[in-house]
């Protein structure tokens, strides 16, 4: 089964992204209600949010879309 060309792969990038969008969500979900957008086809938008007010959803929505970099591919230059 572990060869079976019906099964995608978990491949690294993929991987990499799911972390980004889980970092996203835990900075974002005192201020905002985050919906995560899921489908086969990437369309940009990878989550609407609604902003809060407190404890109250206020209506206002904004799309975001998550690029996700490793480490070692970000250069730092002084």
């Amino acid at each position: 089964m572990m060869n079976d060309s019906r099964y995608k792969k978990y491949t690294k990038e993929i991987q990499l992204s799911n972390k980004g969008e889980a970092f996203f969500e835990s900075l974002v979900s005192n201020y905002c209600i985050p919906h995560k957008i899921a489908g086969p086809k990437d369309l940009g938008i990878d989550f609407i949010c609604e902003w809060t007010f407190g404890d109250k959803p206020t209506g206002v929505l904004f799309g975001i879309q998550i690029k996700t970099y490793s480490r070692s591919s970000v250069t730092i230059s002084p």
